[in-house]
């Protein structure tokens, strides 16, 4: 089934189920295959979010980033340690190497 979507804007959340649809569709075993893949996709978009579209306050001392992000007019700051950072970094890595195997394994389009 084909479907085709008209819209100036599209979430990252649905652009990321739109890809996990047509994954379902053409390459079913993959997610069999990989069942992290999906699970650490959906870890990382809040945190993409953060990345893109909040400012960031400043760099501490000891390495942590410190965004800013109002809610109801409060600043509330949102802290990424190195950790969580070095975290965040290990498992985009993991997203691009299944990718990557993802692309190797699809059949052409046709």
């Amino acid at each position: 089934m084909l479907v085709i979507l008209f819209t100036e804007r599209i979430t990252l959340d649905t652009k990321k189920q739109i890809f996990v649809s047509i994954l379902n569709q053409r390459n079913k075993e993959f997610t069999t295959k990989h069942p992290n893949f999906i699970k650490t996709l959906d870890k990382l978009i809040p945190h993409r979010n953060i990345f893109a579209h909040l400012e960031v306050e400043k760099v501490k001392d000891n390495g942590d980033f410190v965004f800013k992000k109002y809610k109801s007019g409060k600043l509330i700051p949102q802290i990424y340690s190195r950790e969580k950072m070095w975290n965040i970094f290990m498992e985009m890595t993991y997203v691009n190497q299944q990718l990557n195997i993802l692309i190797q394994e699809m059949p052409p389009l046709s």
